[in-house]
């Protein structure tokens, strides 16, 4: 569909129907935004709203029936700022893309009576709005952060870096060898650069990411689908190489190619979490410091990795490694909060 949702809304409803719109919706749109701004930058803090708290079925649901003979978009391939609203989000060249992912609840964990001890139980978990990157950082946009930071150490040789400079024929390829310190240095001189508030994923907004509210075991969905990521291989392939197969809110390679690093704490023992499921965020597992009075405390990577069996890849699968580790298989993306 060439037009956005926010160009069919002002081309099918006028002032007074954008009230019925909220009205039929249960959303006091005076609490939204001003009434004193005009017809446009009212429908413009609807959509938003709507996206952002998981209301956009119900928004073109209401729509379609108003205007049953307006095309209106399928609200699942809903999923950048150009389709919502007509414009991209404006990004500096080294910024990273963002999907936006609702507010609201999702499953997370399983009850599967194969499923490992630390992905049980199954539980409901809720989250306020945010941003997750579309793509794990790429060495291309690594290297800009260390061309901005020159006493930030490189990842090892054993990546294909030379110094501070990238594998060459990589530059696409998921950033890998970078410690979750480095991993949350980055998201630090982004948000510094930007004025934008990055920060590494929770496991909880991860695992909503990749799976969306169904329980879908894999992005893509519920069945498995040879070819869909980077799995059982020797190296990383393009952040790019499997568009075909997203996630449910338009994130890539969420699973293979890469783990990644979250925010989240595991504990100090590599076999059992300290912090076990249901996940709580205010139970300390999302203290950013707790690693520096006891360095042994393992960060949970979600996602596996290119030589990961497919056995082992699902969207509930957690690992851990300490916050210093390095290795050629773990890397990261990013979230953004809004």
């Amino acid at each position: 569909m060439s037009q956005s949702l926010l160009e069919l809304l002002k081309q099918s409803f006028d002032e007074g129907e954008l009230e019925d719109l909220a009205y039929e919706l249960r959303i006091e749109l005076d609490d939204v935004v001003s009434r004193l701004l005009g017809r446009a930058e009212r429908m413009r803090a609807l959509v938003q709203y709507c996206q952002r708290n998981g209301r956009l079925p119900d928004l073109i649901t209401l729509c379609q029936q108003l205007r049953p003979q307006q095309e209106w978009p399928d609200p699942a391939l809903l999923g950048s700022d150009a389709e919502l609203l007509g414009e991209p989000v404006k990004r500096l060249h080294f910024e990273p893309e963002t999907v936006p992912v609702p507010a609201g609840a999702f499953s997370m964990g399983s009850d599967a009576a194969d499923a490992p001890p630390e992905e049980t139980p199954h539980h409901v978990v809720e989250l306020a709005y945010f941003r997750m990157g579309k793509y794990p950082i790429t060495n291309a946009q690594y290297a800009e952060f260390l061309k901005q930071n020159p006493a930030q150490n490189p990842p090892p040789p054993s990546t294909g870096w030379f110094g501070k400079t990238p594998p060459q024929d990589k530059p696409d390829h998921p950033v890998v060898g970078v410690s979750w310190e480095d991993a949350v240095a980055y998201c630090q001189w982004l948000s510094e650069a930007t004025g934008r508030s990055y920060r590494l994923p929770t496991e909880a907004a991860w695992e909503k990411a990749a799976r969306g509210t169904d329980e879908r075991p894999y992005p893509w969905g519920h069945e498995w689908i040879d070819g869909a990521c980077n799995a059982d291989s020797a190296g990383t392939t393009a952040v790019t190489a499997h568009d075909d197969h997203l996630s449910p809110y338009g994130c890539a390679d969420m699973l293979g190619n890469v783990a990644e690093w979250t925010s989240t704490l595991w504990g100090d023992s590599r076999r059992e979490p300290q912090y076990p499921y249901p996940y709580q965020a205010n139970d300390g597992r999302e203290d950013p410091t707790a690693h520096q009075q006891n360095p042994r405390l393992r960060r949970i990577c979600r996602g596996g990795a290119y030589d990961t069996s497919k056995a082992d890849l699902r969207c509930t699968a957690r690992t851990s490694l300490r916050v210093n580790g390095r290795t050629d298989s773990i890397g990261f993306r990013i979230a953004l909060t809004a």
